[in-house]
């Protein structure tokens, strides 16, 4: 069974909180924030399987909150629904452009509203299923944990079919695993949307752990340039360490290899680059039948990956 849906309630009325909240709650984790600024603290630091947003907020108004949303590499593709105490088409038409799903009249009807937020998380969800290593030229999409734990195991379940597919952690260097901010993270998004630019790659957020980036068809050479241009990056080697595991078909072998074992893999190459210190990378080989290696350095750019030492 999947994890409970994540909903952002953004309103600057007490009681409207608590009742949206009464009316979400059986989908799961509901949070809120009465201003701007702090909806969009809290939806950078876990994004959100969708946001309701009221229009007028005392600092930054609901427009500027969905423009600031889709400039971010870790919020442009969340489902927005719009809240608004006037007329909903000529709300409808201020935040034209801005990619709202639906907007809908203060105080919202239950069912009207229930129905509404099921409709956009089935379609989230479908979009999700067929998210493919080949896409049409879209910019690369940031996803919440629980997406990113469905994409990879769609990615696990679609090896044999695909090519080879790397699995790449990335964090800062730091004593304390538990260390990115809201802003870290975004210029960690940032980095990662820059380096991996196929439609088919995908950023996992993972809180305050950091970022995942999952890349189809992607070798060991290719994961290793990937991770080399993301610690070359501006401010990248002074702070960032990155680990990766490589599964191919091959590799895989006749047992099934599950999203947690991969990320498990990726994990132990982080620790380890972690553990040499700022701007290192370590990779993990996955041995067929076996399953991870021990985490071995990453070789420089222009180097064979059987050359590493």
């Amino acid at each position: 069974m999947n994890p409970p849906y994540d909903l952002l309630i953004v309103d600057d009325d007490p009681t409207q909180i608590v009742v949206l909240g009464a009316m979400l709650r059986p989908f799961g984790q509901v949070r809120f924030a009465k201003r701007g600024a702090d909806a969009l603290r809290l939806a950078r630091q876990s994004i959100p399987d969708l946001m309701l947003l009221d229009l007028q907020l005392p600092d930054l108004d609901g427009v500027a909150v969905l423009a600031q949303m889709r400039r971010s590499p870790l919020l442009a593709d969340v489902p927005v629904v719009v809240l608004t105490g006037t007329d909903p088409v000529a709300a409808g038409r201020s935040v034209s452009g801005l990619g709202v799903a639906a907007c809908l009249p203060k105080p919202p009807d239950g069912p009207a509203l229930a129905a509404c937020v099921q409709a956009q998380l089935q379609l989230a969800l479908r979009r999700l299923a067929q998210h493919r290593p080949r896409g049409s030229g879209e910019q690369v999409s940031a996803f919440n944990r629980r997406s990113f734990d469905l994409l990879l195991a769609l990615a696990c379940q679609n090896l044999p079919h695909d090519g080879p597919l790397a699995l790449l952690r990335l964090a800062p260097a730091a004593a304390s695993p538990a260390c990115c901010d809201a802003a870290l993270l975004e210029r960690l998004a940032q980095a990662v949307r820059s380096a991996a630019r196929r439609p088919g790659d995908c950023i996992g957020h993972l809180g305050s752990e950091g970022l995942a980036l999952l890349l189809p068809d992607t070798d060991e050479h290719g994961a290793a340039c990937v991770t080399h241009q993301l610690l070359q990056g501006p401010g990248g080697a002074a702070e960032l360490a990155a680990g990766f595991v490589v599964l191919t078909a091959d590799a895989a072998g006749s047992g099934a290899v599950l999203p947690s074992m991969l990320m498990g893999a990726a994990e132990a190459a982080w620790q380890a680059a972690r553990a040499a210190g700022p701007g290192q990378a370590r990779q993990v080989v996955w041995h067929p039948g076996v399953g991870a290696g021990r985490p071995l350095p990453v070789p420089g750019p222009g180097v064979p990956p059987g050359d590493a030492v």
